[in-house]
């Protein structure tokens, strides 16, 4: 079963908040599997999830509402406790990757962790960010833990396989 760790942008349309350059299709494709929940493991690392409400708030600051809407609490609660997707607890493992990566000059603690928690756990990592296959290449790390939309539409297709 591969292992699919999910960037903060593919999560923010499930709290209500539209992401630019996230493909429907993709977010039609995580819906399917979190409701089949037998061919890919969807995850998230517990380290990012200040980062998923962080931005949650923001653009709700941004909108200039008095409140964050019911969307995103619900929807943040729902990642936050497990039931959407699984959620990844913190290694030894993690935390080594993480600061090689941060080391070799990537500046976004958060892209290290969800980068460390794919290749730690030998899955990829779906993301928007163009920066962070430079830096992990830059850091002599793997590039192929990272995928794009159309590498997660493919991967994900029935009968498919990594």
């Amino acid at each position: 079963m591969t292992l699919v760790v999910l960037d903060t942008s593919f999560l923010l349309p499930f709290l209500g908040i539209r992401v630019k350059d996230v493909n429907h299709r993709v977010l039609e494709r995580i819906e399917e599997l979190i409701v089949e929940r037998r061919e890919m493991r969807l995850c998230y690392h517990e380290l990012m999830l200040p980062e998923l409400i962080a931005k949650a708030f923001s653009t709700s600051i941004k909108r200039g509402l008095e409140e964050v809407p019911r969307e995103v609490i619900e929807g943040f609660l729902n990642i936050a406790s497990g039931i959407f997707i699984e959620v990844l607890a913190t290694t030894r493992e993690d935390l080594s990757i993480a600061y090689a990566l941060r080391l070799a000059g990537h500046s976004d603690f958060f892209d290290c962790i969800a980068y460390a928690a794919a290749k730690a756990r030998g899955g990829v990592l779906l993301t928007l960010d163009r920066n962070l296959k430079e830096s992990v290449k830059k850091a002599g790390l793997d590039t192929g833990v990272i995928i794009g939309q159309e590498e997660f539409l493919a991967l994900t297709k029935p009968g498919s396989s990594r």
